[in-house]
């Protein structure tokens, strides 16, 4: 009986283990299509972080996604700061708030 119930919470620690990798690497997957998004627009990304508490904000939005903060620079090299939302069955990303930094022009 012990042997079973070691086997038992092997399996399960096992598949935790397998279940948070894969989400984690859902994650990564969404940080590049949003990195790609941003070259399609020709816009340079400088820096995409995962703000997994801020989809506890978006609850009712992004039940399944993932939210970012985002710093690129436009065709001007403007320095801009945005959010953005991607959905995991879709990958449609939705920009939720974008403002200049700085106009000075970054190479």
């Amino acid at each position: 009986m012990d042997r079973f119930i070691y086997c038992l919470c092997m399996g399960v620690v096992v598949a935790s283990v397998l279940l948070i990798t894969l989400f984690l690497l859902k994650v990564v997957l969404a940080r590049e299509r949003v990195k790609v998004d941003l070259q399609k627009k020709q816009l340079r990304p400088l820096n995409v972080r995962w703000r997994p508490l801020q989809v506890l904000i978006f609850w009712k939005k992004s039940c399944l996604g993932a939210t970012f903060d985002v710093v690129y620079v436009d065709q001007t090299g403007s320095l801009h700061k945005a959010r953005c939302l991607i959905f995991h069955p879709t990958s449609r990303i939705d920009w939720l708030a974008d403002e200049v930094i700085s106009t000075e022009p970054r190479t």
